[in-house]
């Protein structure tokens, strides 16, 4: 065996090792948005649960002045296009991961079709490597995080919000028990 052969072997044992690494980093970087955004979303369900019933109990909705009911209804508006922002990330990141997903497929039916395909050349790359990188370019590397970022906007000013009214009803608002 040439030397040439043994670096070309180890260069492409490399590059598929760096490959599946990043393969390995950028699924995990996924995973951490996906569950940011069930978290978001399972938060807001709480906490407009939870101010709701807060307004409604002891009639606190009393002591609420029309400002603080627009800031409320506002805030609940917030935490609800939060929690609509982060099912539209999931459709996006379905969307995305299925366009990887047909690649794949598409690439898995050349090889069934043309098994030659994977014959190596003797610069070390092959057909394979070449449809691969065709189907491959137009897809990102990861999916896009806009949404979770708007969804954690939103989550995060109906929070502020929310605390704002009540600090003013508990503590600035004399509350007949």
């Amino acid at each position: 065996m040439s030397n040439d052969s043994i670096n070309n072997d180890f260069q492409i044992s490399q590059q598929r090792k760096f490959s599946d690494d990043s393969n390995d980093y950028i699924k995990e970087a996924n995973e951490v948005w996906r569950e940011l955004g069930r978290q978001l979303i399972l938060v807001g369900s709480v906490l407009i649960s939870i101010s709701a019933f807060a307004v409604n109990a002891n009639d606190l909705s009393k002591n609420l002045n029309i400002c603080d009911k627009y800031l409320l209804i506002f805030s609940w508006i917030l935490i609800g296009l939060s929690m609509i922002f982060g099912i539209i990330q999931f459709i996006t990141d379905y969307c995305y991961f299925r366009k990887w997903a047909d690649v794949k497929y598409k690439i898995a039916e050349d090889i069934h079709k043309d098994p030659s395909i994977t014959t190596r050349r003797p610069n070390g790359t092959t057909k394979l490597d070449e449809l691969t990188y065709e189907r491959q370019k137009d897809i990102g590397a990861e999916s896009s995080t806009i949404y979770t970022w708007i969804q954690l906007s939103f989550i995060i000013l109906g929070v502020i919000l929310l605390v704002v009214i009540m600090g003013r009803v508990l503590f600035y608002t004399n509350i007949q028990v």
